[in-house]
C-alpha cells in the first residue's frame, strides 16, 4: 500500500535510522480523489477500491469543490 502512494507522489520515504514516510505535500491539498486515483490506476485490487468502484471519481471531485460558508 505504501509503495502505491509513494509511486503516485503522495508520500516520500526518508531512509536512515530515523527515517520513515511523510506526506510529500500539504495535507490540505491531498484529496480522497487523489488517493482513490492512485489505487485505481495501480492495478492492485485493494478492498477499498473495490468497495468504492461504483463511486465516480468525477462525483468525488465535484463534491470536494463545494464552497464552505
Amino acid at each position: 500500500m505504501i509503495a502505491v502512494l509513494r509511486d503516485e507522489g503522495l508520500i516520500k520515504s526518508m531512509p536512515g535510522m530515523y527515517g520513515g514516510y511523510a506526506l510529500s505535500r500539504n495535507p490540505a491539498s491531498i484529496t480522497v480523489t487523489d488517493i482513490l486515483s492512485a489505487f485505481s490506476t495501480s492495478g492492485t485490487p485493494y478492498p477499498v477500491v473495490r468497495a468504492l468502484i461504483s463511486v465516480s471519481l468525477k462525483d468525488l471531485q465535484d463534491s470536494a469543490q463545494i464552497s464552505k460558508p
